[in-house]
């Protein structure tokens, strides 16, 4: 058995594929790769695939993790080399680690995730200069609330202590929030919060991290192993 984990990029051109969508699109890849791959129980078995986190429909990323689990050891450059020959133009491996088949799963470990938010339509130094101070507002309350819709109803959210840095940078707003099962902030919400429209913006992650030890650590570090796929 062999535990992989790749870091795989998410452009453009698939932007508007939903995350469902992604992971049909990774195990026919895994297929077409004719990689060996280890394969749930049951009557319709599939490949063991675990995601970081889902990435909101519209969104690219530069930064996407994914964990496959193979049934036979397969060199790590040989695997990235499959997939990207097969893989959409805009999704590429651009990393691959072997991480302990016991190692926390990605979705328990990644808890961090960073954004640069860009308008689609230019803004003007007055419009960043209003944005900015709205912002900053924002920053120094205690309490920022927000209404979101689950399966057992609507509920209050307070973002404040999830929001961990945000400013305007240039022609961008960047923002690191926590993101994960113990909390997390959509882009939209916080752009819903400074009176814009969420669907002019335009949402990058740059990166999902984990928190540990007063700094932000990349999940590849838990690879002993790690082959760049550029």
């Amino acid at each position: 058995m062999m535990r992989v984990r790749l870091c795989f990029t998410k452009g453009p051109g698939v932007r508007f594929i939903s995350h469902l969508d992604l992971l049909r699109t990774f195990e026919r890849a895994l297929r077409r790769a004719a990689l060996p791959l280890a394969l749930t129980q049951g009557y319709h078995p599939r490949p063991k695939l675990t995601f970081a986190s889902a990435l909101a429909l519209g969104a690219t990323s530069e930064a996407e993790y994914l964990d496959v689990e193979l049934a036979a050891p397969v060199p790590l450059g040989e695997i990235v080399r499959r997939l990207n020959s097969v893989l959409p133009a805009d999704i590429r491996v651009s990393a691959a680690g072997e991480v302990p088949a016991a190692a926390p799963p990605l979705m328990a470990i990644v808890d961090t995730a960073l954004y640069e938010l860009r308008p689609l339509r230019p803004l003007d130094e007055g419009q960043w200069e209003r944005l900015g101070s709205v912002l900053a507002g924002l920053l120094r309350e205690k309490s920022l609330l927000v209404e979101r819709t689950t399966k057992s109803g609507t509920k209050q959210v307070n973002l404040r202590p999830l929001i961990l840095q945000a400013e305007v940078s240039g022609d961008k707003i960047a923002m690191l929030v926590r993101s994960g099962s113990r909390g997390n902030v959509r882009p939209e919400e916080l752009l819903a919060l400074l009176g814009q429209e969420p669907t002019g913006w335009q949402v990058h992650r740059v990166g999902l991290f984990i928190a540990q030890d007063d700094r932000l650590r990349s999940p590849m570090e838990e690879a002993g192993v790690v082959v760049d796929g550029s």
